[in-house]
């Protein structure tokens, strides 16, 4: 199943707590259907893929090869949850490297976007991330 709150739904769990995997990969799965939906209403091409080096750095969504977005679930992310971003950085040149997060406020790091998911949202269908 590609969409957790179906599964969730299905196996009848009905809660889900910040702080715990499970709440870390809805986070994403939402994130990615939020990418997706606004592709196809906004009639955008929009190749939406995912980067993994061979030591384990990741990043959730490499979009049009030129938007980095890593999702953390964390209200105060720090230079650890930055790595991925960091490392991806080196590979090449993006428009945006976003690190959506549950942050109160945005804020830049090193050059790396930190974006509470609101702002994150407003955003993307505001046009502004690709």
């Amino acid at each position: 199943m590609f969409d957790t709150g179906v599964t969730r739904r299905l196996q009848g769990r009905t809660s889900l707590s910040m702080g715990t995997p499970e709440y870390g990969h809805a986070f994403e799965s939402w994130i990615a259907h939020e990418l997706s939906a606004y592709a196809d209403a906004s009639r955008r091409e929009a190749e939406i893929a995912y980067w993994r080096t061979r030591t384990g750095l990741e990043i959730d969504f490499i979009v049009n090869g030129d938007v980095a977005i890593e999702t953390k679930t964390t209200r105060n992310a720090t230079k650890d949850g930055l790595k991925g971003l960091r490392a991806i950085a080196k590979e090449g040149t993006f428009k945006h490297r976003i690190l959506v997060s549950n942050e109160p406020r945005a804020r830049e790091v090193d050059g790396f976007e930190i974006l509470p998911w609101r702002d994150f949202i407003d955003r993307l269908w505001s046009e502004e991330l690709f």
